[in-house]
Parts: structure tokens; sequence; C-alpha cells
């Protein structure tokens, strides 16, 4: 069998006998309607079809393997997907299926084959792979951003979260969805570009998950003293603080008005 480094393989269950209706005693494909195994060998990036009407995308990056299913029906998916195919190998520690953990029993990892066996259900879902487990953090992060300047005119707008494009609701002031559930502790980067006015417009923004958020700081009250304090004393120029008797200056009391325009 060869394949293309990248691709998945849609493929009817093996215990199905026959695409017919007719016979008994044997499995036939109406049997085995929601369910589909997939054969996937993740390179890169990488669409294909998923049965009538169903898509599928597969998605590289930084030690996380990202698998998209949009299908008109729910099925149950039994997945082999083999991790030597990568441009950086890695072995799994983590399945999430919708930004939730996959149960240990419900996914296994053979390190002699570099083979993920794992089973799920799904309609439309994200099941995500890591291999960079440290510290057990997985982000759950999944938001909305406003793009371009506030005044608007954003025109041509494109986003791209770690070079991978999202779709753009148009607008006024046009917005994206931003998902990053299910990646890894790290940096993410979005570029938002466009033209406004004419011209070339690009913003980046940086993200960083599975941090702890800061809390702003909370701003110093004035106290009662200084709320009421008596106004400073102002020197007249050119004279000088006053003296304090002997002969010495009390400076630090006093404020000298130095003038000007």
């Amino acid at each position: 069998l060869l394949v293309r480094a990248g691709a998945t393989i849609p493929m009817l269950p093996s215990d199905v006998s026959t695409l017919t209706g007719y016979g008994t005693g044997m499995v036939h494909l109406g049997d085995r309607a929601h369910a589909m195994s997939l054969l996937s060998f993740p390179r890169g990036r990488f669409t294909g079809s998923l049965g009538v009407g169903g898509r599928l995308a597969t998605q590289e990056s930084d030690g996380t393997i990202v698998m998209a299913l949009g299908d008109v029906v729910t099925r149950r998916y039994s997945l082999q997907m083999s991790t030597a195919t990568l441009e950086h190998p890695f072995a799994p520690c983590s399945v999430t299926l919708d930004g939730r953990p996959l149960p240990a029993s419900a996914w296994s990892y053979d390190a002699a084959s570099r083979v993920l066996r794992a089973t799920f259900t799904t309609a439309r879902g994200r099941l995500a792979v890591r291999g960079a487990c440290a510290g057990g953090c997985v982000s759950r992060r999944r938001f909305g951003i406003r793009l371009g300047p506030r005044q608007g005119g954003l025109r041509h707008a494109a986003v791209r979260v770690d070079g991978r494009r999202v779709v753009v609701r148009p607008g006024p002031r046009p917005t994206a969805l931003i998902d990053l559930r299910g990646r890894p502790r790290r940096g993410v980067t979005v570029v938002i570009t466009g033209t406004v006015g004419g011209r070339p417009y690009r913003a980046v923004r940086r993200y960083h998950l599975c941090r702890p958020r800061r809390t702003p700081a909370r701003r110093r009250q004035p106290s009662s003293t200084h709320r009421h304090a008596a106004p400073a004393r102002v020197a007249t120029p050119g004279l000088g603080p006053p003296s304090s008797g002997d002969g010495s200056a009390t400076v630090g009391a006093w404020t000298t008005h130095r003038g000007g325009n």
C-alpha cells in the first residue's frame, strides 16, 4: 500500500462483508452505517473528503496533531495514526476531543510500530494528539476577536493562527473565532491582514497558553491627609526661601515657583 505522507484514508469497518442488503449470516454495509475506520499518515497539512458530504483535515504543528472532522451524521470512528510520517515525530502523551481528554481505555500507543489507536464518536469534532505534556496543561481557550481599528474600515480581512487561516465574519468591524483548545503550553501568534483606506493593514497578537492571568494592580486611593492637605506655600521668584533666622534656609518645606510661559 503506497500512501502519500499527510493523507488520511476513510475505510469501511473490517467486518463488513457485503455492500448490498442481501444475504444472511453476514455483516451488511447498512449494519455499519454509523461506523468508519480511519488510516492516517499525518505530515504537515492535509484536507480531504469524509464519506458522502463530509470533510476531514489534519494539521501538524509544534508537537501536536489536530484532526478536524465534519460529517452530516454522528459516527463512531476507529483511528489508526502513524507518527513515523511526521516532520518531527513524537510519542503521544495526551489525546483530546473538543478539548476533553479521551479516557485511557479509548486510546493506546505502540512505541515499537509508532502507531496510535483511538476510538471516539462525533459528527463535527476536533481531535488533538499532543506529545508535549510538560505540566499537564492543555489549553481550553476559545474566544472571538474584533479586527482592525476601532473606527472600522478594515476590508479584505484575513486571519492566520500560527500560519493557519481561520474564518472571518464580515461586518462594519469584522470578527474571527480563535480556537486554541487542545494546544500545549506555548505561545500562539495571530496575524491580521487587510486594507484600511486603501492602505495595507497588518497587526500581530500573541497569546501565551497555560499561564495564570495577571491580576490588574489596584489603584492606590489618596489618604484623607493628602486629600485635605493645605496648599503649599510658594516663594516669590528671586527672593528664595525664607530664612530660619540663624542664616540657614529651610528649603524642604517650601516649593520654589520658577515661573515661565
